[in-house]
């Protein structure tokens, strides 16, 4: 993965607070055919679907949120506006297209308001592009792209208040989804910010061009207070962002979600339907053979893709062979670089041509047994040689699990954008006993003090990083560590299907 330099970003600060993570790109899609010159129609039937959607907006909540009404009877007043949507009207009989109408309208209401030289009828200006973003959605059929199973940084043109709120709530019992928002355009004066702050929601505003700088999984630093952000941010950058306060990880055991760890490519379609939060582990040793040879490489990718397939718009974590039946310290993992890098390299030609059959799918390509930064450097050589271009690129992930990777953990977090724990080998290695030996089993104490110490700086560098880190292992499927595991950053555990909320069901 290039290294890239840190970026400082200024705009406007809307809502304090600070927030460390992972950008996602949020911009809509259009799934319809653009309406053409002279359609009046198709702006009088998007008008009414906006003015549709208004109501229930404003209305399902009530009193519990009084600002979001306010938002909607405003932009239900704004449609009623003949100097909005008349001039639109007036504009597509003249020849524009509705879209194009709408856009004129808009940015002519905007720089009246704007030239009042009145902050707060600055700030309806952006009330109207938000109207204005909603009538150009239903004009193209735009649906808003779904978010990714882990807490991001969003980062948009512009987001209206109500979308907010849905994307502000988190899921289930699980942290927020949504960590902070990089905004194009908007104020401090915007319902957007009101509500925002409201939340403890970071916002800065005014970041014009931002969407055409940066790609998603973009690791960002976000200070809501001084309206500053760093995009790329390097060790020095991170260490003065947390010079002014911890970012807070206090979380209770219930915002971890539970993924699945799976063996087969089956098992992705199972643990969806007990609930998993997303595959934390697909373990692809079960496709070698006794001699450790792996299929065809059209074999690996129909097994690949089944998996895959299984989950649209989640996240499917896939390790690469990890040989563990070579024992600990033996040639493990990213160790077949230098054993077996033809199988290593079909393997990976394999994972990209089935993703290139998911390509709604979030592919981890997971590196096991890493000890240093230049065996994932060699790594993403044989990604860059093999995968095939016109498949989604994976996501670089990494599994911690030597005391190496734990203790020199920065320079492998500057490569990857996911981390795995896997606590069994950390354990071993750390307390130096074969977890194959019951002659030594005593020693593997998932409360060794130095397990812990190890797992603290694990947890806590990737919520500096806002990198989502599982947890694998059977220290993982103990309820009883999750609290604990929660308090240091970590996002969630990868458990058995059996260990799934819903493994009583009798879908499974």
């Amino acid at each position: 993965m290039p290294h890239r330099q840190p970026t400082p970003l200024h705009g406007v600060a809307c809502a304090p607070g600070r927030a460390a993570g992972r950008l996602f790109r949020f911009v809509p899609v259009g799934v319809a055919r653009p309406p053409g010159p002279g359609e009046v129609e198709a702006l009088e039937r998007a008008v009414a679907e906006v003015r549709t959607a208004l109501a229930p907006a404003g209305e399902a909540r009530g009193s519990a949120d009084e600002d979001l009404t306010a938002l909607a009877d405003v932009q239900r007043g704004l449609l009623a506006d003949p100097l909005l949507i008349g001039r639109a009207r007036e504009a597509i009989q003249g020849g524009a297209s509705p879209v194009d109408a709408v856009e004129e309208a808009v940015v002519a209401a905007e720089a009246m308001l704007r030239g009042i030289g009145d902050p707060v009828m600055a700030a309806r200006a952006d009330d109207v592009r938000s109207l204005g973003d909603r009538l150009h959605a239903a004009l193209l059929g735009q649906l808003h792209p779904p978010l990714p199973p882990w807490p991001v940084i969003l980062c948009a043109r512009t987001i209206p208040a109500d979308v907010l709120l849905e994307l502000a709530v988190p899921r289930g019992a699980g942290p927020r989804p949504v960590r902070a928002l990089l905004l194009e355009r908007g104020g401090p004066l915007t319902h957007t910010a009101i509500l925002a702050r409201q939340r403890g929601l970071p916002v800065i505003g005014g970041l014009e061009g931002l969407l055409d700088r940066v790609r998603d999984g973009d690791a960002v630093l976000v200070d809501g207070d001084r309206g500053e952000a760093v995009l790329h941010p390097d060790r020095e950058a991170i260490r003065r962002f947390h010079e002014r306060g911890p970012l807070r990880t206090d979380r209770p055991a219930s915002a971890l979600q539970q993924w699945a760890n799976i063996d087969l490519p089956e098992d992705a379609a199972v643990a969806r339907r007990r609930g998993a939060a997303g595959i934390a582990l697909f373990r692809t040793d079960g496709l070698l053979d006794r001699r450790g040879a792996a299929p065809p490489v059209a074999a690996q990718a129909d097994a690949y893709a089944r998996a895959l397939q299984a989950w649209p718009h989640g996240t499917v974590v896939i390790r690469l062979f990890d040989d563990p039946g070579t024992g600990p310290l033996g040639p493990r993992g990213i160790r077949a670089l230098d054993h077996a890098p033809a199988r290593l390299g079909d393997q990976v030609e394999a994972l990209g041509r089935a993703a290139a059959r998911a390509p709604d799918t979030h592919l981890v390509l997971l590196a096991p047994m890493v000890t240093s930064p230049v065996e994932l450097d060699r790594l993403a050589a044989v990604v860059a040689a093999r995968w095939p271009a016109d498949s989604p690129p994976p996501i670089a992930g990494v599994m911690v699990e030597t005391p190496a990777a734990a203790l020199d953990l920065d320079p492998l977090l500057d490569r990857v954008a996911h981390v795995a724990v896997g606590t069994n080998d950390l354990l071993q290695l750390t307390v130096g006993a074969d977890r194959e030996d019951p002659a030594v089993a005593a020693l593997l104490d998932a409360e060794h003090p130095a397990l812990w110490t190890l797992l603290e700086r694990i947890g806590q560098r990737c919520a500096e990083r806002g990198i989502p880190a599982i947890v694998c292992g059977a220290l993982a499927a103990e309820p009883r560590h999750r609290a604990r595991l929660a308090s240091l950053g970590f996002t969630g555990v990868g458990v058995g299907l059996a260990d799934l909320p819903g493994s009583a069901s009798p879908q499974g």
